[in-house]
């Protein structure tokens, strides 16, 4: 919730006393997160279970709380779950904007320019026009150029994709954001854009079909849809693709579908591929919140007839499926209501209201003090049902959090580097660093003796064996040389957490263990195994 001095100082009391309480519930529970975190980083064998229902059961707002009471990043979270897989880099997301997320995926191609057609036309596909233009100012601070500028430089000179993408840069930012249509507009935009393409045998004309889509809601646009399938008993999709081809023609589709559509259909487009591409299944889910994601699984039901989970899941296994999985599916402790805050405030100032302004409303005020009293009640339940110590008397200064939202409460005291109080504290050791260098060539070194290792038993390369099997291989394995002793190896099994539906992908069991042979042998850590 964005809050100036002066948005503060207009807060009736009501309000500013429930404000309080909400961020300093809010405050304790980042506190919680990240002794959790700390704990389990400080282990041999970490209880990924435990990580993966912590982080996953949280917005990303509350997640980004949570690292910054330690000064983290999330490099350190991509570090602290094993790093160098999936399950890491998936983990890693739940901490990022949408828009650094994307950015990171196109530099991860490789590519000097950054120009990735096919990416960047799924992110402009699945985007609000809001996000596309921070991703484009992003862009431009990176590259010194305009998502606009380098689509020009390189497409092709007047065809199809460059010409609908500079509409889209250029218009979208100001496309209605209504989720209501106009059913009779519908119909004549339907009856237009089959004149200009499918009705003819030859050619069509772009230009009306491309000024009707970019100029209407994503609302509008799937109205449009309805009424073409309607009035001339053919798919909008094939209509389209009859005429337009490649990303043209997919772009073209996914902008004119409702956001949840639009991301739904993108994810089951990566799973119809030969190899799924993992990181851009898990990218597009890691990039949205909770709220958002439940209405992607609607638009799944309606379009595949199975839900999120169903559509994604091919490719996915272990750690990554269940975190996948429970980021979709688990609750967070405000039942979502600093979402609908948030979404609330966003859309009186997109609509060029004045918070400030708003806030000497007795009636703006009233709903604020009914949205924060809902977040703090479902707060405190949470808290008081987790057992977690949470003091009210605690202060807290809202004018501290005055800037630009009341999360910089949490940014300041990390920069304080107050010492958090840990729910057991002998459980918490600390952790001695090695070199990174050194560390990352000892981890690749065992890595790829265990991947030789496991592969020799895996003919088939499935990647996995029954559990069992599993742990009959690992009795063959030098441990003691490598640093476990009698008890830590008997113990291994029911500290670990690789067991998946009565197998072990041995992939992921690897990760760890390269870590913590590393840390039996050299002390990197000093923990419980």
């Amino acid at each position: 919730m964005g809050a100036s001095i002066g948005v503060v100082d207009s807060m009736n009391a009501e309000l500013k006393e429930i404000v309080e309480m909400t961020e300093k519930i809010k405050f304790t529970i980042a506190e919680y997160d990240s002794a959790l975190i700390d704990r389990e980083n400080a282990k041999v064998f970490k209880k990924h279970g435990k990580i993966i229902k912590a982080l996953t059961s949280r917005t990303k707002a509350q997640n980004l709380r949570t690292i910054t009471m330690k000064k983290k990043t999330p490099d350190d979270i991509y570090q602290i779950v094993g790093g160098n897989n999936n399950y890491a880099k998936f983990m890693k997301m739940l901490f990022m904007s949408k828009q650094d997320i994307e950015m990171e995926n196109l530099k991860a191609t490789g590519k000097a320019d950054l120009y990735d057609e096919e990416m960047l036309v799924n992110i402009i596909g699945t985007s609000s026009a809001k996000e596309v233009k921070e991703l484009d100012e992003l862009f431009k601070k990176e590259k010194e150029t305009t998502l606009a500028q380098m689509f020009e430089s390189k497409t092709k000179e007047g065809s199809h994709l460059q010409k609908f993408v500079a509409l889209c840069l250029e218009k979208g930012a100001k496309r209605p954001i209504t989720k209501s249509a106009d059913d009779d507009l519908a119909i004549k935009q339907a009856n237009e854009i089959h004149k200009a393409g499918a009705s003819r045998l030859l050619g069509q004309d772009e230009d009306v079909i491309f000024n009707i889509l970019v100029n209407a809601s994503r609302a509008q646009c799937a109205s449009i849809a309805d009424a073409y399938l309607t009035l001339h008993h053919m798919k909008f999709e094939r209509a389209i693709n009859m005429k337009f081809k490649g990303n043209c023609g997919k772009l073209i589709l996914l902008w004119s579908q409702t956001l949840p559509a639009a991301v739904v259909s993108c994810l089951s487009g990566y799973q119809e591929r030969m190899i799924v591409d993992k990181i851009a299944v898990v990218s597009m889910i890691a990039k949205y919140d909770k709220d958002f994601l439940a209405q992607v699984d609607i638009s799944a039901e309606k379009l595949f007839e199975k839900n999120l989970i169903g559509v994604v899941q091919r490719g996915l296994s272990g750690n990554l499926l269940k975190a996948v999985t429970e980021w979709i599916e688990n609750a967070t402790p405000d039942k979502g209501y600093e979402r609908v805050m948030k979404q609330f405030l966003d859309t009186q100032t997109d609509q060029g209201r004045s918070l400030e302004d708003m806030m000497y409303t007795d009636e703006f005020q009233q709903r604020l003090i009914f949205l924060q009293t809902k977040e703090k009640d479902e707060l405190q339940k949470y808290v008081k049902e987790n057992r977690i110590k949470f003091n009210p008397e605690d202060k807290l200064d809202l004018r501290a959090l005055s800037m630009d939202s009341f999360a910089m409460h949490h940014n300041q005291a990390a920069l304080d580097d107050a010492p958090v109080e840990s729910l057991n504290k002998y459980s918490v050791k600390s952790v001695t660093p090695v070199n990174g260098a050194s560390y990352d060539k000892k981890f690749q070194l065992v890595q790829n003796y265990l991947q030789n290792f496991f592969e020799k038993y895996d003919p088939q390369e499935e990647g996995h064996f029954e559990t069992e099997r599993f742990w009959e291989l690992m009795k063959e394995l030098p441990m003691t040389a490598m640093g476990f002793s009698p008890e830590a190896l008997d113990d291994m099994r029911n500290w670990t957490e690789w067991d998946t539906d009565g197998c072990v992908y041995y992939h992921e069991a690897m990760y760890e263990l390269s870590d913590s042979a590393i840390t039996a042998i050299e002390g990197k850590t000093t923990g419980n195994t």
